[in-house]
């Protein structure tokens, strides 16, 4: 792009056309066109250009100061400094200030102070109407003294167009208080979003607390409350039939009745509506006006009926939804129960209904005999991207043919079995060999995908489906024991994420990691090691050199003798990764745990970029 601008085809394209195809451009990458012609450091300085701007957390941090001059800053309306931990909290105070026009601001997991925020939101920051930020452990001692702050005018915010918030925080009272502080203090909010970290108790304090603020403010009509404890629908506390819960309830009561329950729960006010809901015996059909997203856990043999009705009243409605779980209840494999045959199951009348999904989770959708993929395969559902199936449902060798004759194409496709670690279990999902390598046979043919999960499938002892695949993100963790992992060799320099998980993979990974040649694609690479001796500890160099170009390298191991560790590498600096990627948790190698899918009860993944 040296030559001159009559020379070059691209060049010669109008200014409006250039100006779109560099709006897809990192800032990095703009910076580096300012120095082709001065035609191009025009088009480059277009506000279409640059309206939506997103830093990575791989970016020098001088490129932050340097793009966001008084000029740039100003255009800038929507801006994603998400997990930036290069960035000093006084450079990023400095450049927001030149931000006046910004509407959208994403700061999870930055240095800057919540004070220096909440200031910087009284003048320059004024217009935001949507915040994303984050009160974590570092900001602990500080909670209290900022709400003294506020309540004695010594600190002022001015938040009045806000209209969504997105927080994450940590269980602490004071963060609490401090939070419902500035949540009555912003007039047009109408969307809250608390993602709480480290929520081990059953209903937290600081979730009651926002509760409690959600029934009181009238202008707050939305509110989403999720945690990063639960894994998938398994974990839910729907395995039996209950007594349903009275119908007639308090907004805050239905909140803690959701949160106790799914442990993750959207309410809306107006009309009322939760997106978390069961369907039993004796109870009223949920409406699913105005929802995105719903979860639906079906409880008995009636639930059925419930279904059918749902789809032939609510029609409209389910056509607006764009994700949606389906989950049944699960019984001790002692206990009497209610057989469900095909004939109770009209789960193609209902997906009829639901023409407009994008995402489908039916990871927890176990009715036995029930041929869900034959279903899937008749429904008319053109939109649907995201799809979540038990191991119970991909038991036949036809099973992932249908899907590739299906109305969609997918995108991501997650497979997943059970753990037998209660008396609640799905007997065909467990007990019966379901899911082979050979039902995964056909698996080319839904490709290509953008990611692939299989979870949990102790049948599944080859992966010679693979061959001919073509798949970005690669998840796979708890198979049975393979010997062979060449197919996986073959893809993986096609891949750009790889998580290997479980006790049997710890031998044929490391031969796997021997053989394996470097991989310049490759961003994310997970891989856990059952046992490791000694001699094998210091195996992230080894990553560092297969995986060159990766951001994060994620290495954890029983070792023999001793407890559980982790090494973690990525290209934050070290005194930040800690911050970022908490190795207590695990979440980032525990990835395999999320269907993968926008699920009602999660709320965003704050990882997905790393």
């Amino acid at each position: 792009m040296g030559m001159a601008d009559h020379e070059c085809t691209f060049l010669a394209l109008p200014d409006d056309i250039l100006a779109h195809i560099f709006t897809f451009l990192s800032p990095m990458e703009v910076m580096a066109l300012l120095a082709v012609s001065q035609r191009i450091r025009r088009v480059v300085c277009f506000p279409e250009v640059i309206r939506y701007t997103s830093f990575h957390f791989t970016h020098p941090p001088g490129l932050f100061a340097s793009f966001l001059d008084a000029v740039r800053a100003c255009a800038i309306v929507e801006l994603d400094l998400n997990n930036c931990l290069q960035l000093g909290a006084a450079t990023i105070e400095r450049c927001l200030r030149f931000c006046v026009n910004l509407k959208t601001l994403r700061c999870i997991n930055t240095k800057i102070l919540p004070e220096n925020l909440l200031a910087l939101t009284a003048n320059e920051l004024k217009n935001l109407t949507c915040l994303e930020w984050s009160l974590l452990s570092k900001q602990f001692r500080h909670a209290a003294t900022i709400l003294q702050q506020l309540r004695q005018r010594k600190l002022t915010f001015g938040l009045q167009r806000l209209k969504h918030m997105y927080v994450e925080v940590y269980t602490d009272r004071a963060i609490g208080h401090l939070l419902v502080y500035v949540l009555q203090h912003c007039p047009e909010i109408t969307s809250v979003h608390v993602h709480e970290h480290d929520a081990r108790l059953r209903c937290p304090g600081l979730s009651h607390l926002v509760m409690d603020a959600y029934a009181r403010l009238e202008n707050w009509k939305e509110f989403t409350y999720t945690t990063e404890r639960v894994a998938s629908t398994h974990a839910m506390t729907f395995c039996m039939p209950r007594l349903p819960s009275p119908v007639r309830k308090s907004v805050a009561e239905r909140c803690r009745t959701n949160v106790a329950k799914y442990r993750n729960a959207s309410m809306s006010k107006e009309p009322p509506l939760r997106n978390c809901a069961e369907l039993n015996d004796s109870c009223i059909i949920p409406t699913s006006e105005g929802l995105m997203q719903l979860l639906l856990c079906l409880e008995t043999p009636l639930s059925w009926t419930l279904l059918r009705e749902m789809a032939r009243r609510k029609n409209r409605d389910l056509r607006e939804l764009r994700a949606l779980t389906l989950a049944t209840a699960l019984w001790p494999h002692h206990a009497p129960r209610a057989a469900i045959t095909c004939a109770d199951v009209r789960l193609a009348e209902f997906m009829a209904a639901c023409s407009g999904l994008r995402e489908l989770n039916l990871a927890s959708f176990h009715a036995g005999e029930f041929d869900c993929c034959e279903v899937l395969s008749r429904a008319v559902i053109p939109h649907l991207r995201s799809l979540s199936l038990p191991a119970c449902a991909v038991s036949r060798k036809t099973s992932i043919p249908q899907l590739a004759n299906a109305s969609f194409r997918l995108r991501v496709l997650d497979v997943r079995g059970q753990r037998p670690i209660c008396e609640h279990f799905c007997a065909r999902c467990v007990r019966i060999p379901t899911c082979t390598s050979e039902c995964l046979a056909s698996l080319h043919k839904l490709c290509p995908l953008e990611r692939l999960t299989l979870c949990e499938l102790p049948h599944v002892r080859k992966l010679d489906f693979l061959m001919n695949c073509s798949v970005l993100d690669l998840r796979i963790r708890s198979t049975g024991p393979m010997e062979d992992l060449s197919p996986l060799l073959r893809l993986c320099p096609k891949l750009r994420s790889l998580a290997l998980h479980g006790k049997h993979t710890s031998e044929t990974a490391l031969w796997f990691l021997n053989d394996l040649q470097p991989t310049q694609s490759m961003r994310r690479v997970c891989i856990s090691l059952h046992e490791m001796r000694d001699q094998r500890v210091n195996l992230l160099p080894l990553l560092q050199r297969l995986f060159p170009n990766a951001n994060t390298l994620h290495l954890h191991t029983q070792w023999k003798g001793r407890s559980r560790f982790n090494q973690i590498w990525t290209r934050l600096p070290n005194d930040d990764c800690a911050s970022v990627l908490p190795n207590d948790n695990l979440e980032l190698c525990n990835i395999c745990d999320y269907t993968g899918l926008q699920k009602p009860f999660l709320g965003q993944y704050k990882y997905a970029n790393l």
